[in-house]
């Protein structure tokens, strides 16, 4: 019986990452076809009913992360361990709380406009210009100035570093890693030229951050750093017994640019794209944002009400981590919708599939900002791009700040844009290897 469940575990596991553009949909058809509580392997059951994920997410119902973090690696967000978890996220929260942000406001907004000049520019070389990858660049930018103190370049340069080369590279490869760990952990013994390459992309990937934060200890030590930074009071900490070692320090950098940038870039571009397809939509953002003062700030931007219900609906529809995330059932089990689940289970939730709940948000697959004017607490209650609870996302502020000021800079500058005929539905499906992402990796948009 122990080798059934394990071939039937794996073989599930399998079928969906190797198919795993559709992970969030197909988790999501079973909840379609048989309810809020499905069985989908032996030891993981599906929940997708919002006062259950709120059990879940809460502190008090005792659902830990479960075994599939450890695979993610040893940053903050992988931490199973609550304690741990705690001290950590208060040190790494400061500088990214709403009363520290607008310290970076200037850099941000000085990265927004620059995106801006570069897509006008290739819009002029080529016709049209890739809002995905400028978008990809521009977020990229902003996360490595403020987390290393020094900016990839990739706007000015027009093209990836090899340091987020190597990042985007390594993403579908962790993906699969995680979730079929004991083949991938041999397949790595292997002396595979393909191997190899993924190996010597985490050495790149871990020597960067430690050269960074190295170049970060001496320019403080010297005194010539002049531009504010992330990591200034996380290596400086007044909590001298939680400071981070110098390995903490280049795996939280690392995190960082991950969870930072293509969450953020993809977010953008599904707006960008949802809008121009909607003339109604579009023409009453940009008439709202023609309201703003000329030389507007974040505090101009975060007032204006159908532009936040625009970003709302985007990342309602389009939320980066909108796949599963995996839980441990409390020690005695749990009763939920009829059932009593073991604890030796895991549950599932995903925000793709609580946020399209027709009975919460009517006709959910329809992009719909107007919803979130009148918004109902069941909707506030069901909202969960960031995650919830005490391990919502630790960059929800600045998230929040890059989407509001990208979008009033885009719609303002660019009031003829359409999307290109070539850009099909199908090249805007979502992909999804842990975050998701258009299919093509593009999205052209005629300005």
């Amino acid at each position: 019986m122990a080798m059934l469940q394990f071939f039937l575990s794996y073989g599930i596991a399998i079928g969906i990452v190797l198919s795993a553009v559709y992970t969030m949909q197909y988790l999501d058809s079973l909840f379609s076809r048989y309810g809020p509580v499905v069985r989908v392997s032996p030891n993981e059951v599906g929940i997708n009913s919002p006062d259950a994920v709120r059990v879940i997410q809460k502190v008090s119902g005792g659902f830990g992360k479960s075994a599939w973090y450890d695979m993610t690696g040893p940053g903050m967000l992988g931490m199973r361990d609550r304690e741990k978890h705690s001290r950590r996220r208060r040190l790494l929260a400061h500088p990214l709380s709403n009363s520290s942000l607008p310290a970076f406001e200037p850099l941000i907004q000085a990265k927004v406009d620059l995106a801006m000049d570069q897509m006008e520019a290739e819009n002029r070389r080529l016709g049209y210009t890739d809002v995905h990858k400028w978008f990809s660049f521009m977020a990229t930018d902003i996360i490595g100035d403020l987390t290393f103190g020094s900016s990839f370049r990739m706007l000015e340069q027009g093209r990836r570093s090899q340091y987020v080369k190597d990042l985007q590279a390594v993403m579908p490869t962790v993906h699969k890693r995680i979730e079929l760990a004991p083949f991938f952990d041999m397949l790595f013994l292997l002396p595979l030229p393909q191997i190899r390459q993924v190996t010597a992309r985490f050495q790149r990937i871990m020597g960067y951050g430690r050269e960074s934060i190295r170049r970060l200890q001496l320019a403080q030590q010297a005194g010539t750093l002049n531009t504010p930074f992330f990591f200034d009071k996380i290596m400086n900490p007044k909590d001298k017994e939680n400071a981070l070692t110098d390995i903490e320090m280049e795996e939280e950098a690392a995190e960082l640019m991950v969870t930072g940038t293509d969450t953020t870039s993809n977010t953008l571009t599904y707006l960008v794209w949802s809008v121009l397809k909607n003339p109604a939509i579009r023409n009453r953002l940009e008439a709202e944002i023609e309201t703003l003062p000329t030389k507007f700030t974040d505090s101009d931007v975060s007032k204006l009400s159908y532009l936040n219900s625009v970003v709302q609906e985007s990342l309602r529809m389009y939320g980066a981590a909108s796949g599963s995330h995996s839980r441990d059932v409390p020690r005695g089990g749990w009763e939920v919708g009829g059932y009593l689940i073991p604890d030796t289970a895991t549950v599932l939730t995903q925000a793709y599939s609580l946020h399209r709940l027709p009975g919460i948000f009517p006709n959910p697959n329809l992009f719909n900002p107007d919803r979130w004017l009148n918004a109902t607490p069941d909707m506030h209650g069901s909202f969960i791009p960031f995650g919830g609870g005490p391990r919502i996302c630790v960059g929800i502020h600045l998230a929040y700040m890059e989407l509001r000021l990208t979008i009033a800079a885009f719609f303002r500058k660019f009031r003829d844009a359409t999307v290109h005929p070539s850009l099909t539905e199908d090249d805007m499906d979502l992909e999804n290897y842990t975050l998701i992402a258009p299919k093509a990796h593009k999205c052209l948009i005629k300005l």
